[in-house]
């Protein structure tokens, strides 16, 4: 008998119960918590910037620049009103290692056909509605990315099949994600109106950058003080409770596979009882 036989008929049945019993109550627990969740997005009143109320509201439309604040991509050189972007060096034989990433934080507007309000993207949840990654020989790259018809017309680096780009050994990944004028998105946090001015600042250290400033008064969406109430920016609202509902048939299936272990063992001990 070697020494994990010992152990394991050591230990005693009732810690495999102890243990199964825990788990199924922190995914009972944690389904809770992502069914509730669910619902309060799904509960969530959409309203019109014309017609809205201070309070937490949804709105759709359409992604507006500032007068005169366009903004450039950093690695495509698209135009856009938001970008996020990240450099990795890949070795063979090592972990990528982030060289430079960053992320726009200047104000925009949302425009839903009867009127503007104002975004703050800083401390939203964003999701792009486009989204690129290529590779290069260079820190910064000399090239644009495959299939991005918004970035100047370039050849690219590395074996191409279509849309597909191989990944060379050695070598630079960039990615970059954008929200172009024009985009449709929502979005989803406390709406009414800022009585300031903003300043413009940037903040190099973090890779954020913000140069954007509108007038008192504007309608305005930002952070609701409800933690529970995430502020969202998204292209597609429904994405947000996709990746709810797959935590919430993950933790589901783990409270039913844990549940059902401890009914199992709790019928075998009265069973040897009698």
């Amino acid at each position: 008998m070697n020494k994990l036989d010992t152990v394991w008929q050591a230990w005693p049945e009732s810690g495999w119960l102890i243990i199964a019993g825990i788990i199924a109550v922190a995914a009972c627990i944690s389904t809770l918590i992502v069914a509730k969740g669910i619902i309060r997005l799904a509960c969530i009143p959409k309203g019109t910037i014309d017609t809205a109320e201070v309070g937490y509201i949804m709105l759709q439309g359409q992604a507006r620049a500032m007068p005169n604040n366009m903004l450039n991509a950093p690695l495509s050189g698209s135009t856009c009103v938001w970008y996020r972007y990240k450099v990795e060096f890949h070795s063979r034989g090592s972990r990528n290692t982030v060289i430079k990433q960053g992320e726009s934080n200047d104000i925009f507007f949302i425009n839903d056909g009867t009127g503007l309000c104002a975004i703050d993207p800083l401390s939203a949840k964003k999701t792009a509605t486009k989204k690129l990654r290529w590779f290069g020989l260079t820190e910064w790259p000399q090239t644009t990315s495959p299939g991005d018809a918004s970035a100047t017309p370039s050849q690219h680096y590395g074996f191409s099949l279509g849309p597909i780009q191989l990944h060379p050994k050695d070598g630079y990944t960039y990615f970059e994600e954008r929200i172009h004028d024009g985009d449709p998105i929502y979005v989803i946090g406390q709406f009414g109106s800022e009585q300031h001015q903003p300043q413009s600042s940037t903040n190099a250290k973090n890779g954020v950058e913000d140069s954007g400033s509108y007038k008192s008064g504007l309608n305005t969406i930002s952070p609701s003080r409800d933690r529970r109430r995430p502020f969202i920016l998204t292209s597609n609202p429904l994405q947000q409770t996709r990746y709810r509902r797959r935590y919430l048939v993950i933790s589901l299936t783990i409270f039913l596979i844990s549940s059902s272990a401890v009914i199992i063992q709790l019928l075998h001990y009265q069973n040897m009882r009698f």
